[in-house]
């Protein structure tokens, strides 16, 4: 599911950050797609349909990466 790809790829992130390495931009961008995506039922559960929409404006518009980043985090959820 989403919210355990959000999680590992937070953790990953986390890691590199305490062990003082450089984070791929990537992986900060897959995390805030990811986010994005994971917000938008919170935002409409809230009424919030405006930020709603605009999260999926941003999920939209890197949809190209999507396919890549979910393919890439579902191959290493398991591990």
């Amino acid at each position: 599911n989403y919210k355990l790809a959000h999680s590992k790829l937070f953790s990953t992130l986390q890691q590199l950050k305490g062990l003082g390495a450089p984070v791929p931009q990537e992986l900060t961008r897959a995390l805030t797609l990811l986010h994005s995506y994971i917000l938008v039922k919170s935002m409409v559960g809230l009424g919030d349909h405006m930020a709603a929409a605009r999260l999926l404006v941003r999920v939209a518009g890197n949809i190209s990466r999507w396919v890549a980043i979910c393919t890439a985090v579902w191959m290493n959820v398991g591990s």
